[in-house]
């Protein structure tokens, strides 16, 4: 139904345009030719799918690469687990050479 009207709506502002391109061109446009497609966005549930990952992993259900995968993020889990450890490394050996 609401398809309808905004094809409508459109066919219409594309009538205009293409009557206007008419004016100055020695080509004829015809603003039927063009085809309308609508695309729906359907609603996904990034949130419960982390939700449920970070949950799984927090009651020792999961281990961290496969809660990254279940999180549907679009990561590779190997590498963000690798920067992980170089980071928990790094802040190891800031601490060590600070605080010896």
């Amino acid at each position: 139904m609401i398809d309808r009207i905004f094809i409508r709506g459109y066919k219409r502002l594309l009538n205009l345009i293409t009557a206007r391109f008419n004016l100055k061109s020695t080509i004829k446009h015809d603003y039927n030719t063009i085809t309308i497609n609508m695309n729906h966005n359907t609603p996904t549930q990034d949130k419960d799918k982390i939700r449920t990952a970070l949950s799984a992993y927090r009651f020792g259900m999961l281990s961290n690469e496969t809660a990254i995968r279940a999180s549907g993020l679009d990561i590779n889990a190997e590498e963000e687990l690798a920067k992980i450890n170089k980071e928990k490394g790094l802040n190891n050996d800031y601490y060590a050479t600070t605080h010896s």
